[in-house]
């Protein structure tokens, strides 16, 4: 028996080895394609390359990709360690460039938790950015509305600035509309990320001396900047750059658009808030599973559960193009409509009122629905969205979204 359960142990983990070897060859493959769109389902939340980790080395991937010019041959693999995690040992040659030795590490899942490529580092980039906290149990920060966007003040290098809050998007970025080359430090060009058309492109990388929302600081940080001038002549507002998740990642989140106000809370302050400031207000609490910086709830359309990502960037909800024919039946005054992100891409899409969403036990008619392909985030943070829910959703009632206590709380 002991003999059996050896072989079958071992069986299992050669299996495992199995589809790391075929990942390690897709990599390679991608790299002679420069395009790393085949590997991204199959990196860890963790990943790690070029001295980067987490959501700037997914970032850095694609640079990385795109700047090896090179055809690799001779594939070869030199050595395999197993201890909680697999680490594979390759040499191969690239091209000029002579025979490089590589290192993939995976974890228990398969996924790709870190890459060693030709000795590569991007000294320059950060691994997160350094956030001082305002310590109060909660504060207040009045916000306006660009169309269905909430914008906020806050100081940027000293000068007072307008930025749109976005939790949609991991990390703070600077609008490099603005960014004077002779004030601001660029350090290294990002060619492509993920956005809800598909590629952004001309992504950078700068400095800058301090920003300062309401007690939130961030002091001599590298920050990523990215052209949003589209964006600005869209919705007719100059902006300086979107406050994204990092950013109040510590706090609970309170959305209240009939005061426009957006409150930060500790999270260990939130119930003793709620009952000073809500007592007549009723309460429905619905679990939500976090998924890199994506917040993800379950909803209920005609009885069916869909996955949906909380966006308070998303002017209306949006769901998966290969839904469609789906929920067609489900909405009302369909017309064709334009969807633009921070990709500059204006796609058009089907658009409509669907008819009930259900959250939890609390229903939401006749929100506006749009359609687009979904695929290049699902992949790119390796998640499974049928939708993403924002302003229609929010606005309805006061919204608190809880990151650390993994709830959505709405009070009607």
């Amino acid at each position: 028996m002991m003999i059996i359960l050896l072989f079958a142990t071992n069986l299992a983990f050669a299996q495992d080895v199995a589809e790391c070897e075929k990942i390690v060859l897709q990599t390679y493959g991608a790299i002679n394609k420069q395009n790393a769109d085949p590997i991204m389902q199959y990196l860890s939340d963790d990943f790690s390359v070029a001295g980067q980790t987490g959501e700037i080395a997914k970032l850095v991937i694609p640079q990385l990709f795109n700047q090896l010019n090179v055809e690799i041959s001779n594939i070869k693999k030199i050595s395999e360690t197993r201890t909680d995690v697999l680490t594979l040992v390759y040499e191969a040659n690239f091209g000029e460039m002579g025979t490089k030795t590589s290192t993939f590490v995976f974890n228990k899942k398969n996924q790709l938790k870190a890459l060693e490529l030709l000795k590569m580092q991007v000294k320059s980039m950060k691994k997160g950015a350094n956030i001082i906290k305002n310590e109060q149990a909660y504060f207040k920060v009045p916000f306006k509305r660009v169309g269905n966007l909430i914008s906020v003040e806050a100081k940027l290098n000293g000068v007072l600035r307008t930025f749109l809050v976005d939790n949609g998007a991991p990390v703070f970025v600077l609008n490099n509309a603005h960014v004077e080359k002779d004030t601001f430090q660029q350090k290294i060009t990002i060619n492509e990320a993920e956005g809800v058309g598909g590629k952004i492109s001309g992504m950078d990388f700068h400095k800058i001396e301090s920003f300062e929302l309401e007690g939130i600081k961030m002091d001599s940080q590298q920050v990523i900047s990215v052209d949003l001038a589209h964006l600005e002549e869209e919705t007719k507002t100059t902006f300086y750059g979107l406050i994204g998740f990092e950013i109040y990642k510590d706090y609970d989140l309170l959305f209240d658009y009939e005061k426009n106000t957006l409150t930060f809370l500790k999270p260990d302050a939130t119930e003793d808030f709620l009952k000073n400031n809500f007592k007549s207000q009723k309460r429905q609490d619905v679990p939500l599973e976090m998924h890199g910086h994506i917040a993800m709830v379950d909803g209920f359309i005609n009885g069916k559960k869909y996955a949906l990502g909380i966006d308070c960037g998303a002017e209306s909800s949006l769901f998966d193009v290969a839904l469609t024919s789906e929920l067609k039946s489900n909405l009302i005054d369909l017309k064709r409509d334009t969807l633009s992100g921070a990709d500059k891409n204006a796609l058009e899409v089907l658009s409509g009122r669907l008819k009930l969403l259900k959250i939890g036990a609390t229903k939401f008619k006749k929100i506006k629905a749009s359609f687009s392909d979904m695929s290049h985030l699902n992949k790119g943070y390796n998640i499974k969205l049928d939708g993403l829910i924002g302003y229609d959703v929010l606005s309805n009632q006061p919204t608190l979204i809880s990151y650390k206590n993994k709830k959505v709380i709405f009070l009607k």
